[in-house]
């Protein structure tokens, strides 16, 4: 029986105030076309955040926050080379941003190449090892390839820093159920439940692994916890444990601010 993963990256949602590198004049309208994109972005308006962000690139080339922030706006947009372009602009300005680093590597993750998030998010975190947005994203992005060892590794690292967040726990108890370590991988989950109850297809799951385990007891006992919760996914689980049917944990999700 295979298990599936539910959320396979946490897009990063952090823009940049910052500050424009060329004192007053157009540099402070700049960063008034900035802010101004900023309060578009966080209202979901990302129209018009885009042409705020390019305003603010326009009247200052070298304003590397902005191009950040366009960079994000494009990709929200589903705008993906602009996005890119964009981001390997504000890297050029500013190549010690881990936090744009780490943004380029999601835009390549959803657009399907791999090696080339990899490639930015370890770049992210050889900048600032203790960046667990770029740690986590760097997880998800060897479980996409089927790495489940380094997935591991970074997860752990992830789980290291941020202790209480529940994907970072789900994602890793699939990395280590893929690596077999089902005992560990249940440990895991188990935390996860408990950071999140109200979320069913982190208990969907749990039961799952118990079905992985061979541990049909504690498979039943998940089911009647989950019946109480949510009766379709209880419904699912019934079929994988009496009738042998595979679990399918969800589609993968976007969602969340790291």
């Amino acid at each position: 029986m295979e298990v599936f993963m539910k959320n396979i990256v946490m897009l990063t949602l952090v823009l940049i105030v910052g500050a424009s590198t060329n004192g007053l004049g157009q540099a402070g309208s700049a960063e008034v076309a900035n802010r101004k994109g900023l309060e578009e972005f966080n209202k979901n308006a990302y129209e018009p955040a885009a042409r705020l962000f390019e305003q603010a690139v326009a009247l200052n080339p070298n304003y590397a926050s902005a191009y950040y922030n366009l960079g994000t706006a494009y990709f929200y947009l589903g705008r993906t080379r602009s996005s890119i372009d964009a981001l390997t602009h504000a890297i050029k300005l500013d190549p010690s941003s881990a936090p744009s680093r780490n943004q380029l590597g999601v835009v390549y993750l959803e657009s399907g190449d791999i090696v080339a998030a990899i490639a930015e998010f370890e770049n992210a975190v050889r900048i600032r090892a203790d960046h667990p947005s770029a740690l986590y994203n760097l997880g998800c992005a060897f479980i996409r390839s089927n790495n489940f060892a380094s997935a591991t590794r970074s997860l752990e690292r992830a789980k290291s820093l941020n202790p209480e967040d529940p994907e970072i726990r789900f994602n890793l108890a699939y990395a280590l159920s893929r690596e077999k370590r089902l005992d560990e991988a249940i440990g895991e989950m188990k935390t996860a439940v408990k950071l999140k109850p109200t979320d069913t297809e982190l208990s969907l799951f749990l039961g799952n692994l118990f079905i992985l385990k061979k541990d049909r007891a504690r498979a039943a006992e998940q089911y009647a916890k989950l019946k109480t919760l949510d009766a379709p996914r209880a419904a699912i689980l019934y079929e994988a444990i009496y009738r042998g049917q595979v679990v399918s944990v969800s589609y993968p999700r976007r969602g969340g601010n790291r």
